[in-house]
């Protein structure tokens, strides 16, 4: 019977942090999407945050599902139990990168967004480096996937 709360709580570690990602890459692209003039190496990461959260929204919609279907087999919730943290792991390291973009994105929110403005600030090295994590990551929550199975 501790197996459908296993699963229950395996979700909420998953869901929680899928939803801080979600909301704030949709305002870093939204304020990405707002740069006129903005080179490629914006529209690139602004790809990336986009192809990024549609990958937490499939991970998150699998994880509800989990949820509402409790009577997993115990052979699927050891696969789950594995890959949790591999999960967790991914979603901690995409929130920790969107909020860096987000508090950016907060504090020139008022500004008018033209990349003549921003580029002191979101410079190439810094896209760069912050796109690579976040494809790291995008990886690993693949992965993650491909373990249970989705």
């Amino acid at each position: 019977m501790a197996e459908p709360f296993s699963v229950a709580a395996s979700s909420f570690a998953v869901v929680g942090p899928a939803d801080v990602v979600l909301r704030a890459g949709k305002e870093v692209y939204q304020f990405l999407n707002a740069i006129a003039d903005a080179p490629a190496e914006v529209e690139t990461l602004r790809f990336c945050i986009h192809d990024t959260t549609l990958l937490v929204e499939e991970s998150k919609r699998y994880w509800e599902e989990l949820n509402d279907c409790v009577s997993s087999t115990s052979s699927s919730t050891t696969i789950l139990n594995q890959a949790l943290p591999q999960f967790k792991s991914a979603l901690r390291t995409l929130s920790r990168e969107l909020s860096a973009l987000l508090t950016l994105a907060k504090r020139h929110n008022g500004i008018t967004k033209s990349w003549g403005r921003l580029k002191f600030v979101l410079d190439e090295r810094k896209i760069l480096k912050t796109r690579q994590r976040l494809e790291v990551s995008r990886s690993a929550l693949g992965v993650a996937l491909m373990l249970v199975g989705r």
